[in-house]
């Protein structure tokens, strides 16, 4: 007896047109429950970047209070520019990823470039190395109490 053969032909299944349709509804799906599906009043999207604006406007009282507490210790200041610098990129970073493509605004774009301009400064600040003399030389590059305030203001707009 001779093994049994298989034959070289494979069949071919038919197209299944309503296949393209669920892969197309799954991602549309997937795409709105991401918060990517516009940034219309109360979409998922918009309510993140209301919520990440408290936050980050919350943090920047906090930091304004921290500071005024720490009087002249200038490792306590630095120390405090470092944790705002970290707390504002993470509301650059949320901003960035909601308000990205279509989503994007005016106001959006505005808030984004403040808020990664203020971190970055809130960094440099944070490492300007423990003297009074190297924290003065280098907030003499920055308009700080400036910076903060027109971050609030863009925050508050993109709300």
């Amino acid at each position: 007896m001779s093994a049994p053969t298989v034959s070289a032909r494979r069949s071919i299944r038919p197209a299944r047109p309503w296949l393209g349709a669920a892969v197309v509804l799954a991602g549309a799906v997937a795409l709105a429950a991401c918060g990517g599906g516009g940034s219309g009043a109360g979409s998922p999207s918009n309510s993140k970047v209301s919520a990440a604006g408290t936050t980050a406007l919350n943090d920047l009282a906090h930091y304004q209070s921290t500071t005024a507490a720490c009087h002249t210790k200038i490792t306590c200041i630095e120390s405090a520019d470092r944790t705002a610098g970290n707390q504002i990129h993470t509301y650059a970073n949320t901003l960035g990823e909601l308000s990205s493509g279509q989503d994007s605004t005016r106001a959006s774009n505005r808030a984004l470039d403040a808020a990664q301009s203020l971190a970055n400064s809130f960094e440099i600040l944070g490492d300007a190395q423990a003297t009074q003399a190297n924290y003065d030389k280098v907030m003499g590059t920055f308009d700080l109490p400036k910076a903060i305030d027109t971050l609030k203001t863009d925050i508050r707009a993109v709300d």
